[in-house]
């Protein structure tokens, strides 16, 4: 008896092994399955329909193992993202698979009807296949062509994304990042999140700042300056360069450490103020000794109106786009309850930032 139950417990153990490694295990064999790498959402401004471009493997170059490459663009149409991505389903001869989708881009008019971006988000959400962690972008026009960029290397346009930020650190610092969970919690908790704006340039994708959306509708664009102004006073600054001119000659401070100190208060008229310090520490590749005391004052300066700038944006569209609403729940719960529960509470808050820089590499000013 003891045999046979070993017996069986073996073959139990061996199937349980075996099924995970099958090439099917939800009834599409792999070879019949299309993987998603990432998909655009575009408006048809003529009929107001979902356009959808869903961005596939070559799986030719894969077969020659030549590695993997971006290959044909599949598209579809309908009333809603769903209805749009079936429509794409049914134009190829594999099932579509989002499971390894890396990226979703926004094409601009899609992004300026709240339908369709409130519809998107939520079908993103509850898809049992798609990542929580998936990047979004909006694009400077039309999202399809991001897709049909021809990037060197003609690589997967998402795994593309995935690797730009990890690049991007190393040679210019940070840039606004935002993925489907991210967003969705910034639109519910706050009313208001920033989507990274992107172009295609030659052969490569370049930033070009981000879109401010509340409520699901589009506020704002902001330029690269103004982005990094959010990032510094999220304290995620920290790779970020600011450039400053001193009697013509012209200085950049690479930021290697920011210490932030904040707090909320009221002011003498009993309006909310978000008090601001940053300490922040760099090396400037090109200064030399005798000007140091008057960059330092000119980076202090530059630093403090980026932050002061973005929060001028975001107080005339009374949008939180800073998130200061929840760090103020967590820090100054009274002063929460008492006022920014208020849905113009951004409308009155005052951004005072204070910026001390602290210079440590020598070299020469470049003219």
């Amino acid at each position: 008896m003891r045999i046979k139950l070993k017996v069986i417990s073996g073959l139990a153990l061996c199937a349980a092994t075996a099924l995970p490694l099958a090439g099917c295990w939800d009834k599409v064999e792999l070879e019949s399955r299309g993987i998603v790498n990432a998909i655009s959402v575009d408006k048809d401004t003529s009929s107001g329909d979902v356009k959808v471009a869903v961005a596939l493997p070559n799986l030719a170059e894969i077969a020659a193992k030549n590695g993997a490459k971006q290959g044909p663009v599949q598209e579809g149409r309908g009333k809603t993202l769903l209805a749009a991505i079936r429509d794409a389903d049914g134009k190829t001869n594999q099932k579509l698979f989002l499971g390894q989708m890396k990226a979703v881009i926004f094409g601009s008019d899609a992004l300026k009807d709240e339908s369709i971006m409130r519809s998107a988000i939520d079908t993103l959400r509850r898809s049992e296949e798609v990542n929580r962690k998936v990047l979004l972008f909006a694009a400077d026009d039309q999202a399809e062509d991001i897709l049909e960029a021809k990037l060197e290397g003609n690589p997967l346009i998402g795994t593309y994304f995935t690797t730009f930020y990890k690049n991007s650190s190393v040679s210019r610092g940070s840039y606004i990042k935002q993925d489907l969970q991210g967003a969705a919690e910034a639109l519910e908790s706050n009313g208001a999140c920033l989507i990274p704006k992107i172009g295609a340039g030659e052969g490569f994708i370049c930033p070009e700042g981000a879109d401010l959306i509340k409520n699901y509708q589009y506020v704002d664009d902001l330029t690269m300056d103004q982005t990094d102004g959010v990032l510094l006073l999220q304290n995620k600054c920290v790779g970020m360069s600011d450039t400053a001119e001193i009697d013509g000659a012209f200085a950049s401070l690479r930021i290697k450490s920011c210490v932030k100190h904040a707090s909320f208060a009221l002011d003498g008229q009993g309006k909310i103020t978000y008090n601001l310090r940053l300490d922040i520490k760099g090396d400037v590749q090109e200064q030399d000794d005798e000007n140091r005391q008057a960059l330092k004052e000119a980076f202090q300066k530059n630093i403090a109106a980026r932050i002061t700038e973005v929060a001028g944006i975001f107080s005339r569209a009374n949008a939180d786009g800073f998130g200061l609403g929840q760090e103020m729940y967590k820090f100054a719960n009274d002063l929460y309850e008492n006022r920014a529960s208020a849905a113009g509470f951004m409308e009155e808050l005052t951004v005072v930032p204070s910026v001390s820089v602290e210079i440590g590499s020598n070299g020469m000013i470049s003219r």
